[in-house]
């Protein structure tokens, strides 16, 4: 199976932030994994 990658970019306040940390960590049930790389999480490569 092919890797899956996600990045996240958060803009705001500290809900923001909570948020953000909130859908990784659901993402992360789904075999996404969270990387600093925007092009390795828009490509899945």
């Amino acid at each position: 199976m092919k890797n899956k990658f996600l990045y996240i970019q958060t803009f705001g306040c500290q809900m923001n932030v909570h948020d953000s940390e909130q859908m990784a960590a659901l993402l992360a049930g789904g075999g996404y994994k969270l990387t600093d790389n925007i092009r390795q999480g828009k490509s899945g490569a």
